[in-house]
């Protein structure tokens, strides 16, 4: 159920991805199944937070961290961590959100949780590009995450560190290097089939282009053929 559920999150059918992650909360709760409860839960807060519905995804992913303390389960407790993060960070609650990443990326690393620990890196590194424009800081933390997804196969986080390395790229006044990370973030996701995310960074991506002095844009695109002509996909190990 949960599976099911995930795939449809992926695709973006965000209202079937609800609806199977409540029946699994509902038959979590009455076998006893109390780590796929929580998990149940703050999947749905995510499935919310996709619809903006930002208030009932915190309730959520709050009731699934409760669960999670309960039973002492600290790898299911990391992965809520950085759900209910990520939430904060909308509200632009940044210091809150900082200190339960904190949490997180410690849990992480004493379990050696390479997927929560490079999610934790990420979302730091966004508020610290956020709240104080510390590019070297932010640039340290995206190309740990870069290489720890490279080394775990995670793909959509390795899309999200080469994307959040462009933005720093933009603020450093580097416009090719920055469009070339966007672009290579699309491609992955593109490629392994996030739907929904695929959408959002090509609209993004295509926004920047549009902004760009007619000779930057050749210029650009000059460069994206010939890597790609020189290198199918280096970026992703899977």
């Amino acid at each position: 159920m949960g599976a099911l559920a995930s795939a449809s999150h992926v695709r973006g059918r965000y209202d079937q991805a609800i609806e199977l992650f409540v029946e699994q909360e509902r038959i979590c709760r009455e076998i006893g199944d109390w780590d796929q409860l929580a998990y149940a839960l703050t999947n749905q807060g995510a499935a919310l937070f996709e619809q903006r519905d930002v208030g009932r995804a915190m309730t959520l992913n709050r009731e699934a961290a409760e669960v999670a303390r309960a039973t002492g389960n600290k790898r299911v407790l990391a992965f809520i961590l950085g759900n209910e993060a990520t939430i904060l960070m909308a509200r632009r609650e940044f210091d809150q959100a900082m200190t339960l990443l904190e949490e997180q990326e410690r849990i992480s690393r004493e379990l050696g949780d390479m997927d929560a620990l490079q999610f934790s890196l990420g979302r730091q590194a966004t508020i610290l590009g956020i709240a104080r424009r510390d590019t070297e800081r932010v640039m340290s933390l995206l190309k740990e995450q870069e290489r720890i997804c490279r080394d775990c196969g995670s793909r959509l986080g390795l899309a999200a560190a080469i994307y959040e390395q462009g933005g720093v790229y933009g603020l450093m006044g580097r416009p090719l290097k920055a469009l070339c990370c966007w672009l290579k973030a699309y491609w992955i996701v593109s490629r392994h089939g996030y739907v929904a995310k695929a959408r959002v960074l090509r609209r993004n991506l295509l926004r920047q282009v549009a902004l760009l002095p007619l000779f930057t844009a050749i210029c650009w695109i000059e460069a994206v053929v010939r890597l790609l002509v020189r290198e199918s996909a280096p970026w992703s190990r899977k």
